[in-house]
């Protein structure tokens, strides 16, 4: 017979529920009781305190071992009677003589938990990027007009566009995308002058007029680009176009110093 086998075997005991992260608060106080209670008991198996509660006619509920863990964890806010019985047989289980004192207790901070203010929601960094409306396509480095020597002077910032082939593809990725579809990576390759900027902000305007007011442009370039991509590339909100112009100076920097961009 080998050592192992000469040992007594043993069950292992289920592990312990853990503690939600609550917030300072009356859901934490009530939680923070009851798990004590718990602790007191030492820390009972669910489904022995859901057969201990079914079987006590004198509860005033008899909540699943699923519901138990839930109400001992602070996942949520379960019904009153449903956490004082719990209370009450977590009580018993660890010897306490005043139970109904503790009942009491339980229900209150129930009733304290029920009725608090609900705390204000956690401040946001500001989005990234640019509505729409705000950005200006020269910034983004669209190609200006040129003014041909000899013709009529024009205030128009860029000069007429005529959709391709590529636009059609390009406004089905974005019909894919506005369908419900997650997000997507569009490159465009071309020779130097062939349009691949400009008909990226196209699509940028074809997006502000499905969803008005509802995109944003990034473009990240400062101190260097690949540097500003990485660094802030987590906190993209939704709705964002991230406009990497020329996008060797991301993907293959000059800078050997400078992070190279690995996702988008």
């Amino acid at each position: 017979m080998s050592a192992d086998e000469s040992r007594p075997s043993s069950s292992r005991r289920p592990r312990a529920v853990e503690k939600k992260v609550l917030p300072a608060g009356p859901a934490k106080d009530l939680r923070d009781a009851i798990y004590r209670l718990y602790a007191e008991a030492d820390r009972p198996q669910l489904a022995e305190l859901a057969q201990q509660v079914a079987d006590d006619d004198d509860l005033p509920a008899a909540p699943g071992k699923d519901l138990i863990g839930k109400i001992i964890s602070g996942d949520g806010l379960a019904g009153q009677q449903d956490t004082v019985s719990v209370a009450v047989v977590l009580a018993r289980l660890a010897g306490r003589q005043s139970v109904a004192q503790i009942a009491e207790q339980v229900r209150r901070a129930w009733t304290a938990a029920a009725t608090a203010e609900p705390a204000p929601p956690p401040d946001l960094p500001d989005p990234l990027g640019r509505p729409v409306s705000a950005c200006d396509p020269l910034v983004l480095e669209v190609h200006q007009a040129i003014q041909v020597p000899g013709t009529s002077t024009t205030t128009d910032v860029l000069p007429g566009y005529v959709p391709r082939v590529h636009d059609t593809l390009l406004r089905e990725a974005a019909d894919g995308l506005l369908g419900g579809g997650s997000s997507r990576l569009v490159t465009l390759v071309g020779g130097s002058s062939t349009g691949k900027t400009r008909a990226c902000w196209e699509l940028v305007r074809y997006l502000d007029q499905k969803q008005p007011r509802q995109w944003r442009v990034w473009h990240p370039y400062d101190p260097t680009r690949p540097q500003a991509a990485v660094a802030d590339l987590q906190r993209v909100g939704p709705c964002t176009v991230v406009w990497l112009n020329e996008a060797q100076h991301y993907l293959m920097p000059t800078d050997c110093q400078a992070p190279g961009l690995v996702e988008s």
